[in-house]
């Protein structure tokens, strides 16, 4: 008999980033204090680690899920299963337009936010993240690594795991439930930066409903995230 993705449900789904949600909560208020505030870690090499433990997990689950799928019968390679595609032209259109929309409508919402919330701060709610010294060039070998888990993991395990068994219950809506559950997912981050985050939310997600294809997700949310903090950082770097 062929296995077929089970369905997954509105609680099931749910449930999954909330336990995620709650891994990255304890990670940012949690872990991440204690490994600044008891064991004197550089507050940006902290929350690489702290926040790196979480994205390993995602990342980690979708291969364990997989694993888990083909001993109850599934006959897909890891990469289809996890729609881990090449790029066709139409994709490409698509990546080029959704960075371009996601850049621009980020852009409105920083300066909506910054216009209308006084005090608004683009650092996430738990800790203020310094911008990167030349003599601390080091940490970006750390960065690298979390960036690696953080874009993969999240982006394997929403979309190219969960994301095909959601389809299988909502169809067409599928990318409603998948945005506000990723944007959940980011709860810690404060009110601020969840606002910050609307457009990433939403653009991935329905991009994955049009083209089914996680490699689209895995370059926009890579690139928009890469250059945003490495403006940042090398500004540091330049200044410092």
């Amino acid at each position: 008999m062929k296995y077929e993705i089970e369905p997954i449900g509105l609680l099931k789904s749910l449930s999954i980033y909330v336990v995620f949600s709650l891994a990255l909560y304890f990670s940012a208020y949690g872990y991440l204090p204690y490994l600044i505030n008891k064991l004197d870690v550089n507050p940006v090499l902290a929350w690489h680690i702290s926040g790196g433990v979480v994205f390993i997990m995602l990342f980690v689950s979708a291969i364990a899920a997989y694993n888990g799928e083909v001993k109850s019968g599934l006959n897909q390679s890891i990469l289809e299963r996890l729609r881990l595609r090449k790029l066709t032209a139409t994709d490409l259109k698509w990546t080029g337009t959704g960075l371009l929309v996601l850049f621009i409508t980020s852009g409105i919402v920083f300066y909506l936010e910054k216009k209308f919330f006084p005090g608004f701060s683009t650092n996430p709610a738990f800790m203020e993240m310094p911008a990167i010294k030349s003599s601390e060039w080091w940490l970006l070998i750390s960065w690298a690594v979390m960036f690696f888990f953080n874009i993969a993991g999240e982006e394997i395990f929403w979309r190219g795991y969960l994301f095909p068994k959601q389809v299988k219950k909502f169809g067409k809506n599928a990318w409603v439930l998948n945005s506000v559950g990723w944007l959940l997912f980011h709860i810690a981050f404060g009110w601020q930066m969840m606002l910050m985050l609307l457009p990433t939310v939403i653009i991935i997600p329905y991009i994955m409903q049009k083209r089914d294809n996680t490699t689209i997700g895995i370059v926009l949310h890579g690139t928009f995230n890469g250059l945003t903090y490495l403006a940042i950082t090398l500004g540091g770097m330049i200044n410092g």
